[in-house]
């Protein structure tokens, strides 16, 4: 039979901290791109800024989609350590 051996406790905490990377990681991506969509209005000007600036919307969804992939990830080990908690108490509760 196999042994498993896992603190729940700590698993959770992994999702948890995962997910709060999470946010960072939306926030500077939203900081990042929202800057870049300005840099034809100041920085740089002309025909080739203004095609940068519109084709970021694309590599921005790219980023935003890793997130949510990151985000998933993060759910998904949080909850499995709430799974896990939950069959440990129902065995020591018999």
């Amino acid at each position: 039979m196999a042994e498993i051996k896992a603190s729940s406790s700590e698993i959770i905490a992994c999702g948890t901290e995962i997910l709060e990377l999470c946010k960072q990681y939306d926030e500077q991506i939203t900081d990042l791109f929202d800057s870049f969509t300005k840099i034809n209005q100041g920085a740089w000007s002309g025909l080739a800024a203004n095609n940068y600036a519109m084709k970021l919307e694309a590599d921005r969804s790219v980023y935003e989609s890793f997130g949510d992939c990151l985000k998933y990830y993060g759910k998904t080990v949080k909850k499995i350590g709430e799974n896990v908690e939950k069959v440990v108490n129902k065995w020591e509760d018999k």
